[in-house]
Parts: C-alpha cells; structure tokens; sequence
C-alpha cells in the first residue's frame, strides 16, 4: 500500500464532516493505494457518533483510545498504518485539492530520510485569516536557529513510515509539550531532512479551546535535545545569523523588526496609533500577506466544501502574514548565552544581581563551600537583573557567572520566558536554587509542572524589607506572594536563622520541616582581651551598613543625640540608599561622625573601636555583627529577626528588646562606659559561639549533607 492518512480525532463533532469531504475530494486526485486511519482519542459523543458511518468504509480503519495526549495519539494511529509512506492530519483541518498529490511527489523525489511539509497554511480563526509560507531546512545548524524559538511548520506532515516508526512523537507531559513541535526538532538533530511539498495547502482552523492552545497556557517547552545542546551551540559561527538572514526577504526583514518593535511596550505606544492610522487611510494592514495564484486558486475551490472561507476582497486586504522566521534573534541570544557556559553545571543559582549585599555574600559563602565539599562540581551563577555585575570577580573558579540580564534587557516577557526555559532545559542540570531573582520566582511559577518532574527546586528565603514611602508599613517579601505560589514545588527552603522559619510558619503556613537552617561562615575569628578602655575615655563605637530604612539610621541619630560626648563618640560607615536621599544625619552631633561608603568591613579598622552599634528593625543575621563579632568587637544590637541566634543578651553581646526606644540603647552604652571590664567575657563568648556555629568547618559541613 502506498499512502496511510492518519487522522485523529478528539472533540470536531460534525465539524470533522468538512475535513473528510476535503480528504476524500484530494484522495481522488492520486493513483496510488491509500488507506484512512481514523483515531479517535477521548472523543465526544457528538465526534464518535459522526465518524461512526465510515466503519463499512473499506478504506477506512476506525479506533478508540483513552491516551488524552495527541503524541501518543498520533504514534497509536502510525502504528496501524500499513502504508508506505504515512501523512497525518487533525480532523479539524481542510486540505487542497491537490495535497495529497504533491506530498507524495515530494516524498518520492526526497531522500529516505526526509519529513515533507506543506508550502502554505492558511489559519483561520473569526473572520480573520493568516498565512504562512513554509519553507525547508538545509543544514543542521541552520535548522537550529530556525528552530530554536519557533515551530518552523504546521502539525501535517508526511514521511516514510519507517521514519515515524524511528522517530516517534514525543508525549506531551511532565511540563512538555508541542509534540509536532517536538518531532521536528528530533528529526533535524537527527539529520533527517525537512522539505517541502510545493503547491501544497492546507487550511487550519483555530479554536477558541484547543490542545495547543492549552499547551501554550501551561507554558510547556521542549525536552533537551541535542539540537540544543550548548556545545554545538558554542560551534556555531559568529556571523551564521547574518548568513541565514541574507537569505531572508526584505519584507520579512521589515515584518520581524516591525513585530519586535511592536513588543517593546514604549515603542509600541508610538508605532501602534501610526499603523491604525495607516490601515484607515488605506484600508490594508501594515502587514499583510500576497499570495501566489495557485495558493488563492485553492483557497477559492476550499470555499466550495466550507462556504465561510471565500477569499472576498475584504479577506485579502485583512490578510496577515505569520513569518516563522521573525525571532532569529532569540537564535542569535541563545548563542551568546551557551557561549557564557564553561561547563555543564552541576548546581545552579538564580539571583538578581552578583553585586555587594547580604544575599549576594551568602551565595558566594555557598560557591566557595561546594568548592571544598564537592571539589568536582561546576556551579553557573545566572543572574537576571540587567546591571553590571560588580562582584564578578569573586566568584571562585568552580563556578561561572552567565549574564542573562543585560542579554535579553529589552525582550518581552514572553521571549525573555522562552529564552530561560529553553537554556534550563538544555543545561541538563537538575538542581536550581534561586535567590532573590523576580524573573526567576515568575518563571518557576509558569512552569510548575516542568520543574515538578524535571527539576530540584531550592530557595534561599531571608527578612522582608521596607517599601519606599510606606512610612515603614509596607513590607516586601520574597516569601509572599512568591515562594507561595510556587511552595509545593520547592524541595527545601535554606535560611540563615530560626526566626524566619517560625515566621513564615506562622503567616504563610510553611512547613517547618522544608526549612534547613545555614549560618553563614565568618572567616576568622580574634578574640582580643585586655584591651578595655579607662574611664573616663569615651566609648568608640562603629556603626556599619547600608544607610536604608531596614537599618534604622533615624534611631541611630536619636541614639547619638542622647548620649553624652564623654561618654561615646559614634563613627558611621555607609552608602545611602535612594530610599533616603532626603534624609541625612545632624551635623552639630559631637557623638556622631558620618563617614560615608566602606569598602569591606576589615577596611573600618575594626582594632580602633569599643563595640559594634547595631540599629535595624528588620533583619536576618546580619553580616555585619558576625564580622564584628569576628573582630573581637562586643555588639550591640535590636532584638530583630534572626539577631537572638548569636547575640544572647549579656553573654555573647548585648540586645535590646525594646529595640524601638533610644533610651534602651544610651541604658546599654552608659553602663558599657562605667564599667568596661564586662566586654572581655562577652568577646570570649562570642568567639566560642562563632567557632560553633559560624565557622566554615561548621558551615561545610551542613553544605555537604543538604546541597
């Protein structure tokens, strides 16, 4: 037998009826055998009942399934057939009066290992209508960037039946989808070519409610395939998009910079009134498509079996082109991005930035960690903020930094999505960790189902923090409405203290048990003794940290203002934030000098000062008071957040519990003044609880039993 035609069937109803008159009309017009696989899979009564009268069709072999999946639906129907050559169809599609004619033709001319596609469909939906001139691949590498972002034809196609045999469809599940999309790309990775079967149209219909349409709400993707893989990519020429490019109509070239200029929210507010204006005046849209004769003759013969698509003038003036081409600039994006990957990465972190700041300190610690625990590992540090990543640097040499950030800067959301997902996916690496990255909480968001069966999912949760100009009321937190939408995905929750752990328990009803608990390493630790001062020298204290509302810095000049100036002097090291560019501290305090930014903590010269002032009202375990503690710096500090880990009151520092009220400071500060002496044992326990619980022995031992 020569021809097995695989239509599958879901929901069409009576609808199916137009297509089968559409099949049978083009059936007659070749001389070979053929025979018609009907597969019906979770059809509706309505769609069993219709195709029902072709069971005492000899031509035709009717089937029922369960699969509710259109891959394992379409390998079901392959598998029936008996012919050598196989073409399938959706039930809801029309096709010329020619197309099985010249599909044959192009498989019989086309080397044993090719898929034959249709030079045009035409998409209907409403009153509207889209074409789509498809056209074939030559090289492997060129149907990587043609593929990369976009499915470069419709879901008919035809090939040897040995060839879907080998190549089957791949299952759309686990947070995959697009199983034609899918097919496609197997099949060019395996250097199967894709040609195209001149003359041949076919007529899509689009519905409102349809499998693709629900693929493309769950944000489905592609599985890995070595099309993709970063290493062929990092082999691709540097100038191949231009290459490709050359080959691309000068309309097309308008059409692709039209639409990307169109995505681009601010330019669109301008071109968008230009292009209504334009379409009024002339009566055709900015873009719009031409079609060949032959093409327009097979639409005007379609319209005799569906009466509703005659091409009418006003059809062909609102006619658009979908050029599958537009987005080789994502191809191009991809490239850059593979060429960052040093090497396939066993760990994977998500962050915003790699800039100074405390979540970022705590991603370093962990890099420099694995780096001793697990000394063949490869880390890739992804960040996706677009700012110049002034931290770079130090990152260790097991890890790299991928800059996906300023690289996709001006893409829409949607390519920026498409851009991440494909790259995660081809990196093969199962762990990701994300660390305050909103693109990267977003993205696990769409594709819960992806990371759910493909994917070990970890966040690094801290305090919450102030919103600007809520007079303090506002609280932004990654934990909500971010880590909840996507908690019964994530695997482990890591933290640097217990307080977050109970808060969160209580607000957001996390459960403890997804929680491990990290403190963060110091990297040395000096206990000084001895070293007390003598009244009646005055206390010198060191406040240091961002200048931002978090910190406190209004508390800390009411402090100031309070004390006596024999009694401390406060020195205060930090840059402000935007946050407070309206604020500043008093400059007729005799107890308390502004210094502005610092470059590291040791770089204070920490030797100088008495005690370490601490002022937040929301916090985690900072830093700072550990790299004061480490210095041999007595700390005194808010009892906020994660403080009350290291600070126990009297013991290894001083806290204060009425964290709000100057008063309870200048208490702390004045009875430090009269009697000095008391800081020796706070140092020496504060040091030992640093060994215990801060050190990298500590610390690369809970990194080697949880990462």
């Amino acid at each position: 037998m020569k021809l097995s035609l695989v239509v599958t069937a879901h929901d069409e109803g009576i609808l199916a009826h137009k297509t089968m008159c559409s099949v049978f009309r083009a059936l007659n017009n070749i001389s070979a055998s053929f025979e018609i696989i009907i597969h019906i899979d979770n059809g509706t009564s309505e769609t069993i009942k219709y195709f029902e009268r072709y069971r005492s069709d000899s031509r035709c072999h009717i089937f029922n399934n369960s699969f509710g999946d259109l891959g394992a639906s379409r390998n079901f129907g392959i598998s029936k057939a008996r012919g050598e050559s196989v073409i399938v169809l959706d039930a809801d599609d029309l096709v010329g009066e020619h197309y099985f004619s010249h599909m044959l033709s192009a498989l019989d001319s086309a080397e044993a290992e090719s898929i034959v596609h249709p030079e045009y469909c035409l998409s209907f939906w409403e009153d509207h209508c889209m074409a789509w001139h498809c056209t074939p691949v030559a090289s492997r590498d060129e149907a990587a960037f043609l593929l990369f972002a976009q499915n470069q034809w419709p879901s008919s196609c035809g090939a040897r039946r040995e060839t879907f045999l080998k190549h089957p469809y791949t299952l759309t599940k686990n947070g995959f989808g697009h199983e034609d999309y899918a097919l496609n790309i197997e099949a060019a990775s395996a250097g199967i070519k894709h040609i195209i079967a001149s003359g041949a149209t076919l007529f899509y219909r689009q519905k409102a409610v349809s499998l693709m349409r629900n693929n493309d709400a769950k944000s489905v993707t592609q599985p890995y395939s070595e099309l993709f893989d970063y290493q062929l990519w990092q082999k691709i020429p540097a100038n191949v998009l231009e290459q490709y490019q050359a080959k691309v109509t000068l309309g097309s070239r308008f059409r692709s910079a039209y639409i990307r200029a169109r995505d681009n929210k601010a330019i669109n507010a301008v071109i968008a009134p230009c292009a209504a204006l334009a379409r009024k005046v002339t009566g055709k849209k900015l873009i719009h498509a031409t079609l060949p004769e032959p093409i327009l003759r097979e639409w005007r013969k379609i319209s005799k079996i569906e009466t509703g698509l005659y091409p009418s003038p006003a059809q062909i003036r609102g006619l658009s082109y979908y050029d599958s081409r537009m987005k080789l600039y994502l191809s191009e994006l991809y490239r850059k991005l593979c060429l960052q990957v040093k090497a396939r990465p066993d760990y994977i972190f998500l962050m915003s930035w790699m800039v100074p700041g405390g979540s970022e300190k705590v991603v370093l610690n962990y890099l420099n960690s694995l780096k001793t625990v697990h000394p063949d590992w490869k880390i890739a540090v992804v960040t996706t903020l677009p700012v110049e990543n002034t931290w770079r640097d130090k990152i260790p040499s097991n890890a790299y930094l991928v800059d996906f950030g300023n690289l996709t800067k001006r893409l829409s959301d949607f390519d920026r999505d498409l851009l991440l997902t494909r790259f995660l996916v081809e990196l093969q690496t199962k762990n990701l960790h994300i660390v305050n990255s909103l693109l990267a909480y977003n993205w696990a968001a769409r594709h819960q189902d992806l990371i759910k069966h493909n994917f070990n999912l970890s966040l690094s949760l801290f305090c919450h923090d102030i919103i600007p100009g809520t007079n303090g009321e506002g609280r932004f937190d990654y934990a909500d409405p971010y880590a909840v939408k996507i908690y019964p995905i994530v695997k482990t929750i890591y933290t640097d203290n217990t307080a977050v752990i109970k808060h969160l328990a209580e607000l957001n009803g996390f459960d403890p048990e997804k929680f491990k608990v990290h403190y963060q390493p110091v990297d040395s630790v000096s206990i000084k003794t001895g070293d007390t001062p003598a009244a009646p020298r005055p206390l010198k204290l060191l406040w240091a940290s961002r200048v931002a509302l978090q910190k406190n810095p209004t508390l800390l000049a009411q402090i100031a203002t309070q004390l006596a100036p024999n009694v401390a002097k406060i020195d205060v090291f930090g840059s402000k934030e935007k946050e407070l560019d309206g604020f500043s501290f008093p400059n007729n305090l005799l107890t308390l000098t502004y210094h502005g930014s610092y470059d590291g903590f040791s770089s204070l010269h920490p030797e100088q000062y008495d005690a370490f002032l601490y002022t937040s009202h929301i916090d985690g375990i900072p830093n700072a008071i550990l790299e004061a503690a480490a210095s041999g710096l007595p700390v005194i500090a808010s009892n906020v957040g994660g403080i009350g880990d290291f600070i126990q009151n009297n013991q290894t520092g001083f806290l204060i519990d009425d964290y709000a009220n100057p008063d309870a400071y200048v208490e702390v500060i004045n009875r430090i003044h009269t009697d000095p002496s008391c800081l020796n044992q706070i140092r020496k326990n504060a040091g030992r609880l640093l060994e215990k619980q801060h050190s990298w022995t500590a610390f690369n031992e809970t990194v080697a039993k949880d990462l």
